[in-house]
Parts: C-alpha cells; structure tokens; sequence
C-alpha cells in the first residue's frame, strides 16, 4: 500500500530477540535451567521463533524487492543489533 502510495524507501523492523523480554521471562517463568540460553539468560523457545520469524520476513522482503524494484526496501535487524546487549552486558 505504501509503495503505491509513491513511498520510495521503507524500513522494515526484524523481530527483537522476544526470549529476552522481561515480559516474557516473568510469564513464561521456568524451572528447567536447560529453557534458558546459559550465555544470555534469555527463553531459547521465543527466540527460535524470532529467528525463525525473521527469516521467513526476510524471505518475504526478497520477493516484494523483485515485484517493486523502483523502491528501496531495507531491513532492519533488530534482533542481532539487541542481542548484542544480551551477550556483553559489561561493555555497555
């Protein structure tokens, strides 16, 4: 609708690394340490599902490139930019 519209560049935001939320730790609490990435502390099931999600967007962005090459499409990722914060705390 954008690029109809006349839009010439858009910036599409990835999946944030969800497993890392505070929501998301507190609702989805557990008790099995082995649900939690030991380098981050983050839920592992939640950000498979952003990686995967992300793909499949990325895949996506791909063919609407091909459809409508007069516009510049951009991705941001999100998730490995924030996932930075995630594995070095220290340094920030």
């Amino acid at each position: 609708v954008l690029i109809k519209q006349g839009a010439v560049e858009l910036v599409v935001p990835g999946n944030l690394p969800i497993g890392c939320s505070t929501l998301y730790l507190t609702v989805f609490r557990s008790a099995n340490p082995l649900d939690y990435d030991p380098l981050t502390g983050c839920l592992i099931k939640f950000n498979e599902f952003a990686v995967y999600y992300n793909s499949y967007l990325q895949d996506a962005l791909q063919k609407l490139r091909r459809q409508q090459p007069q516009a510049k499409i951009i991705y941001a990722d999100y998730y490995n930019s924030a996932m930075g914060f995630f594995r070095n705390p220290p340094i920030f």
